[in-house]
């Protein structure tokens, strides 16, 4: 049931490195600054970061027409959670078990998405995107269960579309732009991150959230592999990754997406600067009407010398590039830590020995049948994960934090067998957590001979 894969020329495959020999270097981190002060420093500057910047920006922010705004927008606030829209919100935990059973598609931005959004609609089951991808399924007239957002840098922009709220909430943590937090008008599921190795999330977050948020996830590296863990908590099974190609093949990057922008944009004036190139005067437009305006697929252009400098080719030859490497190492992390029943319904560089497969369109003909067919033994679905990541030199550790939460570790080693006992010594010193060393060495040895095991 594998998609055929568009094949590359011979020369291409001369020209550019596989992506079989690619290491992800993990790198190292001094944590005694972070560990003493920096939390104190990351608490009190989100605390302080009005006022801060209203000492920087006195003229425009303290004048009239400014309280005028602010007075109109704490009486919306007031209103909205008198009558209307706020207090919509709960942690995502309350969620987990939930769609125990139910299908779920989860939707990446690969060109392969191209086949499967005009019959989307027609999907009974769970749908989970990110922002990228949210007003594109709109458009073709499919509401996604859940926009996953966990990227801090999204934009309001990107929700800007007539979604049935309803059929439709936000999957998010505290870090996403205020905007984003202010904008949408439907119920929100909140999450925090959680690295025990990292006073930012383990000691930070912990304390200003913890009360409000006790769900966390692990900062697995891409809004993909995080969306695969939440849908598993959910319960959803199987899970299908659609336009999941982590690659581009075809030599095309990514789908053909969809924004909606104002049909008429008059601008009544342009930003102003200050001697210290300050912003004074923000540019102010009126904008009438909206339409939806069609982003086609961006090509590679393997012979450009800066674009080709980054160009891998994958182990079934589709073209890719370093970071979606590293999103399928990371994807893969997820895989063996959670054992959910994901199938690969994408024509990228995720391989057929990494999970089941099957075209694009399969989960939407087939939904009527059934998937038990498809389905896994979870010792299975981790021993392919797991010598995935052994072959291109990665490692899961299992550590134990301060406060007992177990969680895991990825760390990269050329020779594991010399490098363990070292690596084991950083991680309970710096991450202030306990690993034990016994039990990994021999889980290490299984993974290299293949064996399936039930280490946690």
């Amino acid at each position: 049931m594998s998609a055929t894969i568009p094949s590359i020329t011979e020369k291409q495959k001369r020209q550019f490195p596989s992506i079989e020999g690619f290491v992800y270097d993990t790198g190292g981190w001094n944590k005694t600054t972070e560990q003493t002060i920096c939390t104190l420093e990351m608490v009190y500057s989100h605390m302080n970061h009005e006022d801060i910047w209203a000492d920087f920006h006195p003229h425009p922010y303290y004048t009239i027409p400014q309280l005028g705004k602010r007075i109109r927008t704490e009486l919306r606030k007031y209103l909205e959670a008198k009558f209307w829209y706020r207090g919509q919100a709960e942690h995502l935990g309350t969620l987990f078990g939930k769609y125990a059973g139910v299908p779920a598609i989860i939707i990446g931005s690969g060109p392969s998405l191209n086949k499967v959004l005009p019959r989307l609609h027609e999907w009974r089951g769970v749908i989970m995107c990110n922002s990228s991808q949210a007003s594109s399924l709109c458009y073709h007239g499919a509401d996604p269960t859940f926009i996953d957002i966990v990227d801090p840098r999204v934009g309001d922009e990107e929700l800007d579309a007539p979604f049935n709220l309803k059929k439709t909430s936000l999957i998010i943590n505290p870090g996403i732009h205020p905007h984003v937090m202010d904008r949408w008008r439907g119920r929100k599921y909140y999450f925090r991150v959680y690295e025990p190795t990292y006073d930012f999330y383990s000691k930070m977050m912990l304390r200003v959230y913890g009360l409000m948020i006790p769900t966390y996830s692990f900062p697995f590296g891409s809004s993909l592999s995080n969306s695969l863990s939440h849908a598993f908590k959910l319960g959803c099974e199987p899970i299908f990754l659609v336009g999941a190609d982590l690659g581009c093949p075809g030599w095309i990057a990514r789908f053909t997406s969809h924004i909606r922008q104002p049909r008429i944009s008059i601008p009544l004036r342009k930003e102003i600067k200050d001697k210290r190139g300050f912003t004074v005067r923000e540019a102010k437009r009126i904008n009438i009407g909206k339409k939806w305006v069609e982003n086609p697929p961006a090509p590679m252009h393997p012979d450009d010398p800066n674009e080709g400098a980054k160009i891998f080719i994958g182990e079934n030859g589709v073209p890719t590039q370093a970071i979606h490497a590293i999103y399928r190492t990371q994807l893969m992390r997820v895989v063996a830590v959670d054992m959910p029943q994901v199938i690969n319904a994408s024509e990228g560089i995720i391989l057929d020995d990494m999970m089941p497969k099957v075209p694009p369109l399969y989960p939407i003909e087939h939904q009527d049948r059934g998937f038990t067919d498809l389905f896994e033994k979870p010792e299975v679905i981790r021993l392919r994960a797991e010598r995935h990541l052994h072959k291109h030199q990665m490692y899961l550790i299992a550590v134990t934090s301060e406060d007992g939460t177990r969680a895991t570790q990825m760390l990269g080693m050329s020779d594991w067998r010399k490098q363990l006992r070292d690596m084991v010594n950083i991680i309970e010193k710096q991450g202030h957590c306990k690993v034990d060393y016994d039990e990994t060495y021999k889980h290490l040895e299984e993974v290299e001979r293949g064996v399936a095991s039930q280490y946690d």
